[in-house]
């Protein structure tokens, strides 16, 4: 959304330490880490020994998480119960981790100290966003198994309770006439959760299932809020 947006300050942040990492190199050292990436080739034998590596210097760090990203199935990132990568091979179909130019423009788009990169809850994000502000937030979605029921698979990482906590921060921002954009499952109890958004029904095909016959299309949502 940032780089859609190319606003001229910005806040990015989450609470994936790793992530924003990445990101961060990419921003400020997007050829260094290019040079990085560019010593591991992207085949199944390597991925899993890159896989299984510890980096101690943050720039390997970042160099390591955008590589399994590229290599993982399906790009996912997860991790196991002792915070270990653990996503397997994905057998990509092209060799290229990365674009050079992309990366350079990240970086010059960003490197002004106009914008700011924070690995922080968002909570404090909006917290310290003003009237005229937009703030963008694109939770871990709720798991939907019917219209009436969730999966569990996103309780440690998101829980419930981060919903409705997200939903009361995001509804605090709007009354400060502060525009709010979230995205998230097209469920009726996400919907309650944002009774002065408008609620614009989006659906996609999904990539995740193992089996290309469970791909079926997923029905999400975008609640934009109103006008105080």
């Amino acid at each position: 959304m940032a780089l859609l947006i190319a606003p001229e300050r910005s806040t990015l942040s989450d609470a994936s330490v790793p992530l924003i990492n990445a990101w961060s190199y990419v921003i400020s050292e997007p050829i260094q880490l290019a040079e990085k990436i560019n010593t591991w080739s992207l085949d199944k034998e390597s991925y899993y020994a890159i896989r299984g590596q510890e980096f101690n210097d943050p720039a390997w760090r970042a160099a390591q998480f955008i590589y399994l990203n590229k290599g993982a199935f399906n790009g996912l990132y997860r991790v196991n119960l002792a915070g270990k990568f653990n996503v397997p091979w994905g057998a990509p179909k092209t060799s290229r981790v990365y674009d050079l130019d992309i990366f350079t423009a990240i970086s010059t788009l960003f490197a002004d100290s106009k914008h700011r990169i924070r690995v922080q809850d968002f909570g404090k994000s909006f917290a310290s966003s003003k009237e005229g502000d937009f703030v963008f937030a694109d939770p871990p979605y709720v798991t939907v198994r019917s219209n009436r029921s969730f999966y569990h698979y996103n309780e440690a990482l998101f829980s419930w309770n981060d919903q409705k906590r997200l939903a009361r921060v995001a509804e605090s921002a709007r009354r400060r006439g502060v525009k709010v954009l979230v995205t998230n499952a097209d469920h009726f109890a996400v919907r309650d959760l944002y009774p002065n958004f408008d609620c614009i029904p989006m659906r996609r095909k999904s990539t995740l299932a193992a089996d290309s016959a469970a791909r079926r299309i997923a029905s999400e949502a975008l609640f934009v809020s109103r006008p105080v």
